[in-house]
C-alpha cells in the first residue's frame, strides 16, 4: 500500500483481518457495533474476493495487502488520538520503525468503516494538520523564558480546556504517556503526564516535535 492509498473495511471485515493476522495483543479503537453471523459471512466473502485472505492447507491466513495486519499486530507502539473539537473523533496509529499505520473510523452511507493508511512520519504530521486535529504552533522555545514568567500561574495549575489528546501505549498493553493540547488564556498549552514526568509547557514548535518524537519515534517533524 503506497502513495497515500487507503484501504476500507467494514467492522466485520476489520475484526476478521485482525483475528487472522496473529495472536499478539493489539490496541483497538472503540466500536459499539454488534456483529452477527450474516455480517461475518458477508465479510469473509468480500475479503476473499479482494484477495486479502486465503486458505493455506487447513487454515485461513491474511494475504496480499492484508499482510499489513500482521505488522499492525506486531507494532511495538499504539497511539490513540482523540479530538475534542469541533466534533469528537478518534484515531489510532501503530508505530513501526519505518512505517506508521493510521486507522480511523469514518462514516459511510448507513454504516461506519475503518480506513487504514500506511504513512511515513512527515505524511502523518501533514495529515494531522490538514484534518484540523493539530494546530500549528506560533511560538518557539526562544519565546518561552519571557512568557513562562507572564503565565506562570496558568502553567502551574495545568489550566485550559483540552482540545486534543494523545495516549501512547505498548501495543495491546499498558499506557505509557498522555499528552493533551489545551486552550488556555495565554494561548495553547501542552500538558504531559506519565510515570516519569508530568507538567505543562507552552505549545511551541519544538514542544510539538518532542511530543511527536516521543509518541511516534525519531523522524522529520
Amino acid at each position: 500500500m503506497k502513495d497515500g492509498k487507503a484501504l476500507y473495511f467494514s467492522p466485520a471485515e476489520f475484526a476478521i483481518m485482525l483475528e487472522l493476522a496473529g495472536e499478539e495483543p493489539c490496541s483497538l479503537l472503540c466500536d459499539s457495533s454488534t456483529l452477527d453471523d450474516t455480517d461475518l459471512a458477508k465479510a469473509f466473502i468480500s475479503l476473499f474476493r479482494r484477495g486479502l485472505i486465503q486458505r493455506e492447507k487447513d487454515r485461513l491466513t491474511v494475504s496480499g495487502e492484508g499482510r499489513l495486519f500482521s505488522r499492525i499486530r506486531n507494532a511495538p507502539i499504539a497511539v490513540v488520538m482523540t479530538q475534542r473539537k469541533p466534533y469528537g473523533s478518534e484515531l489510532i496509529c501503530y508505530a513501526e520503525e519505518d512505517t506508521l499505520f493510521l486507522v480511523e473510523l469514518t462514516d459511510a452511507i448507513l454504516t461506519r468503516q475503518y480506513r487504514l493508511q500506511a504513512l511515513d512520519r512527515p505524511e502523518l504530521v501533514v495529515r494531522l494538520f490538514d484534518a484540523g486535529l493539530l494546530e500549528r504552533p506560533v511560538l518557539t522555545d526562544g519565546d518561552v523564558p519571557e512568557l513562562t514568567i507572564l503565565f506562570a500561574d496558568e502553567l502551574e495549575e495545568n489550566a485550559g480546556r483540552p482540545i486534543f489528546r494523545l495516549e501512547k501505549y505498548c501495543n495491546g498493553g499498558s499506557l505509557l504517556d498522555t499528552y493533551e493540547l489545551r486552550c488556555g488564556k495565554s494561548g495553547s498549552l501542552l500538558y504531559r503526564t506519565s510515570e516519569a514526568a508530568h507538567g505543562t509547557e507552552l505549545y511551541t514548535t519544538e514542544a510539538l516535535s518532542r511530543m511527536l518524537t516521543d509518541c511516534f519515534g525519531k523522524g522529520s517533524y
